[in-house]
């Protein structure tokens, strides 16, 4: 097995910071469709990686963790999405 470095880290910031709208979700796709989300990190914010009313998506290998929430959550209607290949791990540390 080969271990590439990731080549991009989205960090969350810290929840009482002001200098962000919406920290708590550090991506989020709405009403996105036929994206494809591939190698990098999500880390250290309230929700990892957030679908609404998207569809036919793919999430490859990617990796989620020390969320305060949820790691990856399909939500609003989402339908015909996949997450592949990828490690979701240490979330729901506050909100399990």
């Amino acid at each position: 097995m080969t271990i590439f470095p990731r080549c991009a880290i989205v960090f969350g910031v810290d929840r009482f910071s002001p200098a962000v709208a919406d920290r708590r979700q550090p991506l989020h796709l709405n009403g996105a469709n036929h994206w494809n989300l591939e190698g990098f990190t999500v880390e250290n914010s309230a929700k990892g990686i957030v679908l609404d009313r998207s569809s036919n998506n793919v999430i490859d290998d990617v990796e989620v963790r020390n969320t305060r929430d949820e790691g990856v959550h399909f939500r609003a209607t989402s339908s015909d999405n996949v997450i592949q290949r990828s490690f979701v791990h240490d979330t729901g540390t506050e909100q399990p």
